[in-house]
Parts: structure tokens; sequence; C-alpha cells
């Protein structure tokens, strides 16, 4: 191989790995927006010792957004049931709402999920937090 085609091959092979750089910066910057957007942060999910703040804001937008106070306790994140629940909406959520991969049907699906999660936590509200107020 002369100099040139070797010149050339380095020129080819630098652009390309430009590209991958590039494409990973982007995936890394989608990662930690949709981590963010679910609640996560930058923990993996089995690090997690507690719901993230994010998560706590938008359970507090939930329960304003679709007027579930006397469904959803304030002491939610005391309850690891209902916790993982809120979590699992979410993230569903997130999905639904994403501008890229989200499906038209997705927020219809969303909210049957909403009906299902309202039943479920209302059967974990045993101690009745909602009502009493919180009970271990």
């Amino acid at each position: 191989m002369d100099d040139d085609a070797r010149a050339e091959l380095v020129d080819r092979l630098a652009t390309a790995v430009e590209a991958i750089e590039d494409r990973l910066d982007t995936m890394q910057e989608s990662l930690a927006f949709l981590a963010a957007r679910v609640g996560l942060g930058a923990k993996p999910i089995g690090e997690e010792a507690a719901p993230a703040a994010n998560l706590a804001d938008w359970v507090g937008w939930l329960v304003e957004h679709y007027g579930l106070n006397d469904v959803v306790p304030e002491c939610w994140e005391q309850h690891p049931p209902v916790a993982e629940e809120l979590r699992a909406l979410n993230i569903a959520w997130v999905g639904a709402t994403d501008p890229i991969d989200g499906r038209p049907s997705d927020l219809l699906l969303w909210h049957e999920a909403l009906q299902r999660c309202v039943a479920r936590i209302r059967e974990w509200d045993r101690a009745k937090c909602r009502t009493r107020g919180h009970a271990a």
C-alpha cells in the first residue's frame, strides 16, 4: 500500500471514529435524559434506595392533574408496593410520551394502566393512610 492510499485510509478511519464517538455521545445524552424523566438519576435500578426527587415531583403532578388526592397517600414513598406501582406507571408514561418511539395508542394504553394502578393502590392502602394519616 502506497503512502497516499495509507493516508486516505487513515482519514477514513478517523472520520469513522468521530462518527462513532458522536453517536455514543448522543446515546449517553438520551440515556441520561430518559433516566432523569423516569426518576432513576445516574444510579442503576438495583442500587436505588428510595424514589428519586423527580419521581416524587412526577407523582405530585399525577395526583394534582388526575385528582388522585383520595387515592395516593402522601406517605406513598413509605409503602413499597405503592411506590413501585407509581414508579412503573411513571416508566410507562415516559415510554408513552416518547416523541421518537411512542406510538399514537400508547397514551390510551397508559390511561388504561392508570385505572388498574389506582385500583391496586386503593387495595394496598389497607392502613388507610390516605384518609387517616400515615400508619406503618
